[in-house]
């Protein structure tokens, strides 16, 4: 693989550095983003994002799903070589997203879904489709961004790009995410935009071993 980098210069100092500098040589870049309600709730993502997401940063785009329109899936596909949609319940029904995907990430196996149906919705439903999809790391939307680490398993939800409020999330900022996998290491860069500010925050997480 051609060495690339991933350079999204926060603003701010939350972790070693001004920017984020992550090299792709051995290792899988992933922007997790969902909840972005365009047209319908929002004009566009915010142009502090606009000007961090460019091409040929990342590898793979997973999006959670509530694109809303096919402009939306057009631009990611600019980003990345590799995108991966699950359809949200403002998403035209049309569109042909399912419901639920799972991909394999490096050593991890990934399930995907926006999980605003009733039998997807709660802290246990998160587990549920963890059984479902039989995978290390379980990526949603539909409620507010979080980062739960439970059992060896990683739940992920990246909020809403656009920072649109639904009945579920009132309070909504833009927010994303950024994943970098190695092997069996995973990191996550959560990124928010609070007062035209971006701040970001860095975990690891390593893959549970199996016995």
């Amino acid at each position: 693989m051609v060495g690339r980098q991933l350079d999204l210069n926060t603003g701010t100092e939350p972790l070693s550095s001004r920017s984020i500098i992550l090299t792709a040589e051995t290792m899988v870049l992933v922007l997790v983003i969902g909840d972005l309600y365009i047209p319908t709730r929002a004009a566009s993502l915010p142009k502090k994002f606009l000007d961090l997401l460019t091409p040929n940063k990342m590898q793979w785009v997973i999006c959670t799903g509530n694109l809303c329109s096919k402009e939306v899936e057009e631009y990611f596909r600019t980003l990345a070589e590799r995108v991966d949609i699950v359809g949200g319940d403002c998403d035209d029904l049309q569109s042909g997203y399912p419901d639920v995907k799972v991909v394999d990430i490096e050593k991890f196996t990934v399930g995907i879904c926006h999980a605003h149906q009733d039998e997807y919705r709660g802290t246990e439903a998160l587990e549920y489709i963890q059984r479902m999809t039989d995978s290390d790391v379980v990526i949603t939307g539909h409620t507010q961004t979080h980062l739960i680490e439970k059992s060896g398993k990683l739940f992920l939800n990246p909020g809403t790009a656009t920072g649109t409020s639904n009945e579920t999330n009132r309070d909504a900022v833009p927010t994303f995410m950024v994943l970098s996998v190695e092997g069996t290491v995973l990191t996550t860069y959560s990124y928010k935009l609070v007062d035209d500010e971006i701040s970001v925050t860095k975990h690891v997480h390593k893959k549970h071993k199996k016995f």
